[in-house]
């Protein structure tokens, strides 16, 4: 929707912060605020209204009656097969699946194809190295979840600045917000925890670019 509003206003030449077009209502959804104007003037609607022949107006107002016993018969119709749709949809929720009982679990033995015994298991230099980069990852991920509500403070309070929302000037828009006391706590916490996680990521983004190369000068000496 946010999208499409803002394509919408790029062909009208309109403006978010002074609308001639769509004005948006913070947490409400959006409004057409241009002046509206008859396309025909009322004589000239009056002159076509006299010109009709009353055997028109006899006709229209028949199929009318039809077209409306038609629609009544059509919701009388699809009425049982609606309800019917709903109740199996429901039942395919609530019902859970049922899944095979696994009953035994085969471990087949693995082998060492390389022909070097160091590799039987991993080294712990490897399990180190895997728990770095888990451990990165699973900051990302808490990191993007701050990004989210943060931009929905932003969004319902009418700030849109895309991926620049995350910069310096983006991140003093949003602090700047008048927000309830509540949702200025929040704000506040989320902010503190984004430049909290962003610091550690660029830490451990650089000890995996430290180790990465430490790896590839080791591999060219041996």
């Amino acid at each position: 929707m946010n999208a499409a509003i803002e394509r919408l206003r790029g062909a009208l030449n309109d403006s978010a912060r002074a609308p001639r077009y769509v004005e948006t209502l913070a947490k409400r959804g959006y409004l057409f605020v241009a002046p509206l104007a008859a396309v025909f003037s009322p004589s000239d609607t009056v002159a076509l209204e006299a010109r009709k022949p009353q055997s028109d107006s006899r006709k229209l107002s028949k199929l009318h009656r039809w077209r409306l016993w038609l629609s009544v018969a059509a919701v009388m119709l699809a009425a049982p097969l609606a309800g019917w749709n709903w109740r199996s949809s429901l039942r395919r929720i609530v019902t859970p699946s049922r899944s095979p009982a696994i009953r035994s679990v085969a471990v087949l033995p693995l082998e060492n194809l390389s022909g070097d015994a160091s590799q039987e298991h991993p080294s712990k230099e490897l399990l180190d190295l895997r728990a770095l980069l888990l451990h990165r990852h699973q900051w990302v991920r808490m990191r993007v979840r701050m990004q989210n509500a943060l931009q929905a403070i932003a969004l319902a309070n009418g700030l849109r600045r895309g991926p620049s929302l995350w910069s310096y000037d983006g991140q003093a828009k949003i602090a700047c917000l008048p927000l309830l006391p509540h949702a200025s706590c929040r704000r506040n916490a989320l902010q503190a925890m984004y430049k909290m996680m962003q610091s550690g990521i660029e830490n451990l983004t650089q000890e995996v670019a430290e180790q990465a190369s430490h790896r590839a000068l080791s591999e060219t000496t041996k």
